[in-house]
This record gives C-alpha cells, sequence and structure tokens, in this order.
C-alpha cells in the first residue's frame, strides 16, 4: 500500500490503527483509501473552506494514476472499484494566496489544462479545474464558462468534485452580479441539502434575488450544523 501526498499538504491528524487495519485486510488490496482533505482560499464573499473526501491510499500494483494534471487514482485493468473512508485529514495549503504568488501556479496549472482539454474538451472534471483556476485568479467571467461547461457535462453528482463545482459557480455568479442566474444552484439541493457549505451559498443566493422568507430560514438551517466551515470578512 502507498499513501500519496503532495508537497503543499499537511497531515493534520491519523489514527494509526485504523490505516493499519485497513491497509492489513485482503480485501482492501482492490480498494482505494479516501482521507479528509481540508481546503482553504480567499473570495470576495471572504474565507472559503470546504472538506472533500479524496482516494489517496492504494495498492500500488493495481493501481495508478492518469492525467496530465490533477490526476485521477485508477485501475490498472480499468475496472471499477470500491473505496473506502480511511482516518487521516490533511490541510491543502496550496491556494493560499502568498503560495500561489511565489509559485505562479495558477498560469501554470491553467496552460496545462488547457493542453489537457484538447483531448476532451466536454471532460467534465477538466473544466471544473479549468474554472476552479480562473476563479483563484479572480477571472469569474472566464471561471464561470468553464464551470457551466463542466456542469452540464457531469454525469454524477455524486463525484468527489461534483459538491465544489457547483458551490464554485454559484460564487463566481455572485461576484458578477448575476444574481438572477444564481438561482440555478437551487437545483442541486437534492445533492446538497445535508452539506453546510451549500446551504450557505444557498442562502447568500436568497439574499441576493431579495427572497426574504428563504433567507431566513437558510441561515436558521446553517446554525444547526455542528462544525462551521465558513468564514467570511
Amino acid at each position: 500500500m502507498v499513501l500519496v501526498l503532495d508537497a503543499d499538504e499537511i497531515v493534520k491528524q491519523f489514527d494509526r490503527n485504523s490505516i493499519l487495519e485497513f491497509c492489513n485486510c485482503s480485501d482492501n488490496q482492490s480498494k482505494v483509501g479516501r482521507l479528509k482533505k481540508v481546503n482553504e482560499y480567499e473570495h470576495s464573499y471572504g474565507k472559503r473552506r470546504y472538506i472533500e473526501r479524496i482516494s489517496r491510499l492504494f495498492n500500488k500494483n493495481s493501481f495508478c494514476y492518469s492525467g496530465t494534471i490533477h490526476e485521477q487514482v485508477v485501475r490498472k485493468n480499468k475496472i471499477n472499484y470500491d473505496t473506502s473512508n480511511i482516518d487521516i485529514t490533511i490541510d491543502h495549503i496550496g491556494y493560499f494566496r502568498e503560495v500561489l504568488k511565489r509559485t505562479n501556479k495558477i498560469y501554470r496549472n491553467i496552460l496545462m489544462l488547457k493542453e489537457e482539454l484538447i483531448k476532451d474538451q466536454k471532460d467534465p472534471y477538466i473544466n471544473y479545474q479549468l474554472g476552479k483556476s480562473y476563479f483563484l485568479e479572480k477571472n469569474y467571467k472566464k471561471a464561470v464558462l468553464y464551470f457551466k461547461r463542466s456542469i452540464l457535462s457531469v454525469d454524477n453528482f455524486n463525484y468527489e468534485y461534483a459538491e465544489d463545482l457547483v458551490e464554485s459557480y454559484g460564487y463566481a455568479l455572485l461576484n458578477l452580479n448575476k444574481f438572477s442566474e444564481t438561482v440555478i444552484i437551487e437545483k442541486y439541493k437534492r445533492y446538497y441539502l445535508s452539506s453546510l457549505e451549500y446551504n450557505f451559498i444557498l442562502a447568500l443566493i436568497y439574499m441576493n434575488n431579495s427572497k426574504s422568507q428563504q433567507v431566513v430560514k437558510t441561515f436558521l438551517h446553517c446554525t444547526e450544523f455542528k462544525d462551521s466551515i465558513k468564514e467570511v470578512g
């Protein structure tokens, strides 16, 4: 088994026994372990912090990475595989303003992603990552273009990146003052209604569309979540 971490990720918490249990179980040789990744970055509506599960622990004899940038774990025999959550939490610091400024990471990513997109213009994940790169650059017009392309091509909104795609699309529209267009985000309630981050942006959308009753109801719903993942300033 190998555990993969990027240079801009820091392990914040782990349970050694549960990790060993996953690694030593023969049934898990064909599974991929998914750790918890905490991402934080700044935008016009404050600091945004979102949590995702990503595939990082696997048997290197059965799995490998595919893709030029933001690679995905795939099975070498191309067969679908199961995943299991593991007790590792990491902080991703690669989106911090000073890191992006120092490494010129956004510009590099955009060039590589556009090269990758030539292979398949409708690839939802590559379009999402391009939108994300422009979002971090605060080029919201281009971010909306690629987020929209991505969201129209996604065939499963349970994918690891799909919730952030929907929410980032909403924030990009808000930053462009396209308030009437932001109501499309409400369409994804059935997938993310149990997410604090989704409810928060939904409340912002209601507020900017003068839907007073929904604003109060949704913000109150946000207070019911145990852990706050939103900081606005």
